[in-house]
């Protein structure tokens, strides 16, 4: 019988898609190699739409695991995170979850697969909505002071040996979100010079900060072998990995 909640610390299930769906996978895997990524459990497709009580007594033992008092839920849908297709923001995400509305987030979560945004992407990328399962995690909510994405690319100009480092104060949700003019910094990925830095509502990242963000996404590059993209985050002058997945055009 499949397990329901699974932790990130299981590496054995990194190769489980249809377990614990493109994201947790790609988490456990960089976790397993020494990325610094926030503690997290994993409902696992087993367990979509099964909300007992027995279920739910399980979800707040492993959220008292976590030793916080607010998490972040996010999607992990089997589909989500590949090489082909990205999926990205069309899965429902909830920040600053509470125990009195974690319930309430992880079915939002399996109720996104529904939705109309995943209808249409499906029907762009030509992939069954029946054949997607959805997993959720539950992971430890970073309260950044900085966060953002990077690019191990230049998207814009499709130039691969450009990395591109987008940044803002506060939640990098706001840059994913494109609610924010960002900072942006191109660094030639040989040299590791900067090349250019728009700073338009003024100057996020020091000059360490930018040299350690990319060491970080130039070894995630390395480790899966392709372009990607990545969402970071800092806190208290850590660095925490909160995704990695393939960038897809």
């Amino acid at each position: 019988m499949a397990k329901l909640i699974v932790t990130l610390d299981e590496i054995n299930l990194a190769s489980h898609n249809e377990l614990i769906g493109g994201k947790a996978m790609n988490l456990i895997k960089m976790k397993k190699r020494g990325f610094n990524v926030p503690h997290a459990f994993i409902i696992t497709t087993a367990a979509m739409g099964k909300m007992d009580r027995q279920m739910k007594d399980l979800i707040f033992k492993n959220l008292k695991s976590l030793k916080t008092d607010k998490v972040a839920v996010r999607s992990s849908a089997t589909c989500e995170d590949t090489e082909t297709a990205s999926f990205a923001g069309q899965f429902e995400s909830c920040l600053s979850v509470s125990k009195e509305n974690l319930i309430r987030a992880i079915k939002k979560c399996w109720a996104s697969i529904s939705g109309e945004r995943v209808l249409a992407y499906c029907q762009y990328k030509n992939i069954s909505v029946s054949d997607i399962k959805m997993a959720v995690i539950v992971q430890e909510m970073i309260f950044a002071e900085k966060g953002g994405v990077i690019f191990t690319e230049n998207v814009f100009q499709n130039n691969k040996d450009i990395l591109m480092i987008e940044a803002a104060k506060g939640l990098g949700e706001k840059v994913v979100s494109g609610l924010v003019n960002p900072e942006r910094i191109l660094i030639d990925k040989k040299t590791r010079a900067i090349l250019e830095k728009q700073s338009i509502n003024g100057e996020v990242l020091a000059q360490k900060e930018i040299k350690e963000l990319t060491d970080i996404a130039l070894k995630i590059e390395e480790f899966y072998r392709s372009s990607q993209d990545i969402e970071w985050a800092i806190m208290k002058k850590k660095i925490y990995i909160l995704q990695s997945r393939p960038i897809t055009k």
